[in-house]
Order: structure tokens, then C-alpha cells, then sequence
């Protein structure tokens, strides 16, 4: 696992530093404007997987050594020095803003706060606090009951998804806005709600711990190599609910930058006519069609 997150430490340096430069691989590039999986969009689920990993092992351990109170203080208490360091980090800037005391008013300091909470302070470290804190009760459970908790995440966030979130999260209206405000501001990794996603490869990191742990090598290398195909060819498939959204093939309601009007309930009518070939999904690390083409929807691969 410190090999692991050595090189997703590396592949990091890679995407952030050099993903800018014109003449570079678009696939080692972030696409955040895009429906696109490239290797950039790899690197965050691999941190919340090898956290996962390591939440699993050390709670475990420490309960053994520590107790039940001791192990979950200091969990809190780690999770919460995250969030602050992404704060400090990413989200001061948003408070500073207030800079006289004419813009010290409610609306105004809720512009700032309101906007920290939902995009601005959602940095992988502030991800990985609050999905700490979020799976705390499940952390030491059977992997019966953390299956469980992944479904669960994954039911909830497409409920919340269909019911506002989806928008919430791209700027679009949606029922969210009369009570959070700033409708136009877009999330970033998620925003406010991405927890409830992003916990599913920190769950699945606390699975695979399980796996390694008690199997022999052999036996732990062909249970994550069989689950892990079947996991991929699963999500290939969701993808290609993605298709289904071409507006060269049939036509498509659209909001604002180039974004499904019912980006999660997918349009089943438009497979009327459509060969099979046509409603493949492309596969991960290749360039998919402009979002003028294929827009933003629930079913797009992307980080």
C-alpha cells in the first residue's frame, strides 16, 4: 500500500504540474469541462482507495491496542485536521474576500461561506475528512454491512442526483437553490454532497484490505483481479447509458454548456433504431465526442 500511494503521489506531480503544457498527451491532462476519463481523473479515486485501505487496517489495529474511544478520537480528530489544512490551503481566500465592513452582511458572508461549502473548499484532503467521518460508524464493520453502505451511498447520491444535485453541482437551476442560493456557482469534485460518492472507493479500499489480509497472496491477487473485471465491466455499462444522451442520433433537451436537461433519467427511447455499435460508450483514456455531441449527463465517465 506505501508502494501505492507512492506512485499515485507521483502520477500527481505528473498531472498537476505538467498537464497544463500545450504539447502534452491530452490523456495525462485533467478534462473537468468534459466528460472525459483520462489518467488525470485516476489519481483522486486511487487517494480515496488507498485511504480507504489504510482506515481499515489502522481503526482495526487500534481498537485491538487502544479501545473504542481512544480510536474513534483520534479519527475525528485526524479527519478534522484535514478539513482544516484544506481549508488553509484552498479555502481561506473565499473568507478573506470580506475586506470592509459594508460587505460584513448576512447575504455577504453567506455568499462566502455558502461558497466555500459548496465548491471551493472540496480539495482531496477536505474529501477524504469528511468521508473519514462519514463511514466512522461502519469502518469496523463485517464487509456484509460495508457492501451494504456502498450501495446505500451509491442509491443515495443518484436519488439526490435526480433530485437536485446533478444541476446543484453544474450551476443549473435545480430545487437546491431557494434554499442554498448562488445558483450560478458550480461545485468542484462534487461539491457539498461528493462525499456520499466519493465514500465508494474508500469502501471498496476497506474490501480490498480484507482481501489481502485474509488470503494468501495467490489467492487475495485472483479475488481482486476477478472482482475488479467484473467491477469494470459493470461501470463500462453505466457508461454507456451516456449514449443514449447523442444528439446526432436523436434529439436532446439541453440547459446551459451542453448539459442534459434530464441528465439522469436516461432518454431509453432514443435505442429506437440505433445499432449496438452506436450505443458502446468510449472506452476509458480515449477521447470521447465533443459535449455539443454526447453532453453532460449522470453517466458520463469522468473522475
Amino acid at each position: 500500500m506505501d508502494q501505492f500511494r507512492g506512485y499515485t503521489v507521483a502520477g500527481m506531480f505528473v498531472v498537476n504540474f505538467v498537464g497544463g503544457l500545450a504539447a502534452f498527451p491530452e490523456v495525462l491532462k485533467h478534462h473537468n469541462g468534459h466528460p472525459y476519463f483520462s489518467y488525470a481523473d485516476t489519481i483522486m479515486p486511487s487517494f480515496l482507495f488507498a485511504a480507504g485501505f489504510s482506515y481499515r487496517l489502522t481503526t482495526l489495529r487500534r481498537l485491538t491496542q487502544q479501545g473504542a474511544l481512544r480510536t474513534y478520537g483520534h479519527v475525528l480528530l485526524r479527519s478534522l485536521a484535514l478539513v482544516l489544512i484544506s481549508l488553509v490551503m484552498y479555502g481561506q481566500e473565499d473568507i478573506l474576500e470580506l475586506k470592509t465592513w459594508s460587505q460584513a452582511t448576512p447575504q455577504g458572508i453567506w455568499e462566502r461561506i455558502g461558497g466555500l461549502l459548496k465548491a471551493d473548499l472540496w480539495e482531496v484532503l477536505a474529501i477524504i475528512g469528511v468521508t473519514q467521518l462519514l463511514l466512522m460508524p461502519v469502518i469496523a464493520a463485517s464487509s456484509r454491512v460495508r457492501t451494504i453502505a456502498w450501495l446505500a451511498c451509491a442509491a443515495i447520491h443518484l436519488v439526490i442526483s435526480y433530485a437536485f444535485n446533478f444541476n446543484f453541482v453544474y450551476g443549473q437551476p435545480n430545487a437546491m437553490d431557494s434554499i442554498w442560493g448562488l445558483a450560478d456557482k458550480s461545485a468542484w469534485d462534487g461539491g457539498f454532497f461528493g462525499p456520499i460518492a466519493w465514500a465508494i472507493p474508500m469502501l471498496f479500499g476497506t474490501l480490498a484490505y480484507d482481501v489481502v489480509s485474509c488470503r494468501s497472496p495467490w489467492a487475495a491477487t485472483g479475488r481482486l483481479l476477478g472482482s475488479g473485471m467484473i467491477l469494470m465491466a459493470f461501470g463500462y455499462a453505466l457508461n454507456c447509458l451516456g449514449t443514449l444522451y447523442d444528439t446526432d442520433k436523436a434529439s436532446v433537451p439541453l440547459l446551459g454548456n451542453d448539459i442534459a436537461a434530464a441528465p439522469v433519467l436516461p432518454p431509453f427511447e432514443n435505442v429506437k433504431g440505433r445499432s449496438f455499435e452506436s450505443l458502446l460508450a468510449t472506452p476509458p483514456f480515449m477521447q470521447p465526442p465533443p459535449t455539443h455531441i454526447r453532453p453532460h449527463s449522470y453517466w458520463s465517465m469522468n473522475k
